[in-house]
C-alpha cells in the first residue's frame, strides 16, 4: 500500500513544475506485508482497488497544481 510518481509538469500558465507525489497506507501495508509470501508476484484485488484511488488522487492533486500555477 504504497504508491509514488515523480516528474515535471508544465501549469497552464506555462510555468514548469516538479514534483514528487508519495502516497502510503502503513497499517495496510504492514497487514499486507505479514499476510503475503514475498515470493508471489500477485496483488490482490484490494490493494489493486486502494492502488486506482491512489493515482486518481495524483492524478487530482497534478489538475489541481496546474490550474493553479
Amino acid at each position: 500500500y504504497v504508491c509514488g510518481l515523480a516528474g515535471y509538469l508544465t501549469a497552464n500558465s506555462g510555468r514548469q513544475l516538479g514534483f514528487a507525489i508519495f502516497v502510503v497506507d502503513e497499517p495496510q501495508r504492514a497487514a499486507a506485508d505479514a499476510a503475503t509470501d514475498p515470493y508471489v508476484l500477485t496483488v490482490s484485488q484490494p490493494a489493486r482497488r486502494w492502488i486506482g484511488r491512489a493515482r486518481a488522487a495524483e492524478r487530482e492533486l497534478l489538475r489541481q497544481w496546474a490550474a493553479a500555477y
